[in-house]
């Protein structure tokens, strides 16, 4: 763990980077070509395990990769559509960075804008060497430290395969707030799945003992704004000062989400 992941991530943050790393390390070391990791509150389609297979097999026998990935994610969200409707999921990219261009590869499989979600993907040995190298230390949320590195082969399989499970509050989210009033109904992101209450609990980074989530930001950033229109002509300081917490956030965020690896192997 790095030293400001330590001071600014979540108890949760860093026991999902710990877990996904063992089994990265399991992956690397074993005999199989790739094997398929899955967190704990996923929920697969019908015919899970034989269309993950079919999607493979379109893979190696693709001339264009000539069989050399990394990564088939088999379920994210984000600027993820296959067919580039994104919307609102841009504003993910733009704060985190590590964005390629979408492109087709196979009849089912793309190469993705900016995925987020590590809750099912096909991880390949060159894969788990490359992850162990490049991102080996927990420095932010996993998502977005590793599908951002450009040198990762990265793919996602249309349709998805499976979903992250938007019915309880996500295990490294903070367990209460206002954001969990909201209706599950109401979505970010019908591609996806993604409902607005579980988006606006994920944490952003933990200040002592409080969890700095989405939603509290974005609530914080809007009242600073009306606050600072109602009260321009006596306190005429506090929307610069809001727009320069709203930089330095996003400054902290972008560091935070720099991989920190290189280790080496033996």
């Amino acid at each position: 763990t790095t030293a400001i992941a330590q001071q600014l991530c979540t108890p949760g943050m860093i026991g999902c980077h710990i877990s996904h790393r063992l089994a990265w390390e399991k992956i690397a070391r074993g005999s199989a070509p790739y094997q398929v990791v899955l967190e704990d509150d996923v929920i697969v389609s019908d015919n899970f395990m034989d269309r993950v297979e079919s999607a493979v097999r379109e893979l190696e026998e693709c001339d264009e990769i000539a069989g050399e990935w990394d990564v088939l994610l088999l379920g994210a969200f984000g600027p993820v559509h296959f067919r580039g409707r994104h919307g609102l999921t841009r504003v993910n990219a733009l704060i985190a960075g590590g964005g390629r261009k979408q492109r087709p590869i196979t009849e089912h499989c793309y190469v993705p804008r900016r995925p987020f979600g590590t809750h099912a993907y096909v991880l390949s040995q060159s894969g788990a060497h490359k992850l162990l190298r490049r991102a080996f230390y927990a420095s932010g949320h996993l998502d977005c430290v590793i599908w951002g590195i450009r040198e990762l082969k990265l793919l996602m399989c249309h349709p998805m395969l499976a979903y992250q499970d938007m019915s309880s509050v996500s295990t490294i989210g903070s367990a209460w707030g206002i954001e969990n009033l909201l209706p599950d109904t109401l979505m970010v992101d019908n591609y996806s799945g993604v409902s607005m209450k579980w988006a606006l609990n994920e944490p952003l980074l933990r200040i002592g003992n409080f969890i700095l989530t989405i939603g509290r930001t974005l609530t914080v950033l809007v009242l600073g704004n009306i606050l600072g229109i109602a009260l321009r002509e006596k306190f005429p300081w506090i929307i610069p000062m809001n727009f320069v917490a709203t930089a330095f956030l996003w400054l902290l965020l972008r560091i935070m989400y720099q991989p920190a690896g290189e280790k080496i192997e033996r």
